[in-house]
């Protein structure tokens, strides 16, 4: 069964209750919860501006949910949390004018945004990304203007437009109580940093200085917060088979002595 279910604005959670057997011994799931920072009543809604520092919440690993499992209903085990994070720089540009009426130069630029996310929640996963890669490159013309007006064969641009970039973390709590006890309550919440930077890049051959333009590129993230979890059989169950096909194999020997 799979449950969906918006829980607040700005979030959402998908529990996936179909288990699947590792191996032969232990069931496993996950919890998933995603803020999207475009999403209608997201809090706090984007675009958001490089250099400064906002914050999200996202609920804890609810224990108290139980699986039907090994014939009884049983508390699951966290065992380990991932986040994975997908940003998107828009409305930002570098733009270069030459100023050497002497030569043309070979330019690459790049401009884009370097984005960390992390929790207050010790320990806790830390994602930093630089997202996107809008590049340009080509040849800047000598100066044919006598002045700054970025337009022209002796000017080049690179502008952000929005592609996505990604990347993830993981930590492993499984077995280890004092790890996951500041993942786990139910109804309770974990807080979530995040900011950015710009980041930029311009190499120009050979090596002038040109004027040049600048705006910082905003950003929108959706970051996704999976708890997963196990539930292990209790070592007894082991034995009460052991017992119970022991009980099965006299039975069938008494028959068969019986019979003889």
């Amino acid at each position: 069964m799979l449950k969906r279910g918006a829980l607040s604005a700005g979030f959402a959670l998908v529990l996936l209750v179909f288990p699947s057997v590792a191996g032969a011994d232990a069931i496993e799931g996950d919890e998933l919860f995603t803020y999207d920072s475009n999403a209608p009543g997201a809090d706090p809604h984007g675009p958001f501006i490089c250099g400064e520092t906002n914050s999200f919440t996202l609920p804890k690993f609810d224990d108290t949910v139980k699986v039907f499992a090994f014939g009884q209903w049983r508390q699951r085990e966290l065992v380990a949390v991932t986040v994975n994070v997908i940003g998107a720089a828009r409305d930002g540009y570098i733009l270069l004018d030459s100023e050497d009426p002497g030569e043309a130069n070979a330019v690459l630029l790049t401009i884009g945004a370097r984005l960390r996310v992390t929790s207050d929640t010790e320990p806790a996963p830390l994602v930093v990304i630089t997202f996107p890669h809008d590049s340009n490159s080509g040849t800047m013309q000598p100066d044919s203007d006598g002045g700054a007006d970025f337009t022209g064969s002796d000017s080049i641009a690179a502008v952000a437009d929005g592609d996505t970039d990604a990347n993830h973390a993981t930590i492993d709590v499984a077995g280890d109580p004092g790890k996951q006890a500041p993942w786990v309550g139910a109804g309770e919440y974990v807080t979530w940093n995040f900011d950015a930077n710009s980041h930029l890049f311009a190499e120009i051959r050979p090596a002038v200085e040109p004027e040049g333009l600048l705006q910082s590129p905003t950003y929108h993230l959706v970051a996704e917060v999976r708890y997963h979890w196990q539930v292990m059989p209790e070592p007894l169950t082991g034995v009460v088979v052991g017992i119970g096909g022991v009980a099965m194999l006299l039975r069938r020997r008494r028959r068969r002595t019986a019979h003889c």
